[in-house]
């Protein structure tokens, strides 16, 4: 029996199941602010998802490329880079990153005497900077704007440089990067597998498909953390649950079970 949305029991019937998905907007055909050079866009939000894991959102700085919009295929990544003088800025660690800060500094003092030199991803860059690419998790097209997961790692200088950051910075991105390309309905199912922030890629593009109210494949996401502390965008993973064409399954390596029988 049909019923009319305002008078859904929310008791997942088919008619409502079957009809979750929500209406994707047009995509623009307007041309792309990433076009393999480096482009500003400033920090709008930090969030802390973990002890050592943040989420960034990232918005377009740029003053002119009003008729752009900001096209990242998911799965995608971007390089980001930094001046390997950024310290001499002096920009203090933002608070949000002090208590992190203040081990990763305790580690340092043990390991003081071994000095590593962070690899440089992007090859065509000078010597000035370094760079590390990382997956957006979600992009806003018109609103120019995409997140990323962003785990701190002890003695890493681009993890450093992150801790610098705070709302209102200017940073640099280049892409887009990546050769993977979405079929609607190409396929029945989808498996996918992540672990940590590896959870990025098939997450981006697990969320692409549920946002296409179009496509009917059916998603399942393995996905692997050290406890349940460590479990990543798992409020997001709850909601996405919700949809008829989703499921998901996460192992604890770490993790006694608490349940009973």
């Amino acid at each position: 029996m049909d019923v009319d949305l305002p008078e859904c029991c929310g008791s997942g019937c088919t008619n409502c199941v079957l009809d979750r998905k929500t209406a994707k907007p047009p995509t623009s055909d307007a041309p792309n602010i990433l076009d393999n050079s480096y482009r500003t866009f400033q920090v709008v939000s930090i969030a802390k998802c973990t002890a050592n894991t943040f989420l960034f959102r990232f918005r377009y700085a740029g003053s002119h490329d009003s008729d752009r919009q900001l096209a990242i295929p998911p799965g995608s990544h971007l390089m980001l880079r930094a001046e390997r003088g950024f310290r001499d800025a002096r920009r203090p660690v933002a608070k949000i990153f002090e208590q992190w800060s203040s081990g990763e500094r305790e580690i340092e003092v043990r390991q003081r005497g071994h000095v590593t030199r962070v690899e440089k991803y992007d090859k065509a860059e000078r010597d000035l900077y370094f760079s590390r690419p990382y997956t957006p998790i979600r992009v806003d097209r018109e609103g120019r704007s995409f997140e990323v997961l962003v785990k701190l790692e002890t003695g890493g200088e681009m993890s450093e440089y992150f801790t610098t950051l705070d709302v209102g910075v200017v940073t640099e991105w280049k892409g887009v990067y990546g050769g993977f390309s979405w079929v609607r309905n190409g396929w029945k199912n989808l498996v996918g597998f992540g672990q940590g922030v590896g959870l990025a890629p098939i997450y981006s593009i697990m969320v692409g498909v549920l946002d296409d109210e179009e496509d009917e494949t059916r998603l399942n996401l393995q996905y692997c953390c050290r406890d349940l502390d460590g479990i990543l965008m798992r409020s997001d993973l709850q909601a996405m649950g919700k949809y008829w064409n989703f499921g998901y399954s996460i192992y604890l390596s770490r993790e006694s079970c608490s349940c009973e029988g």
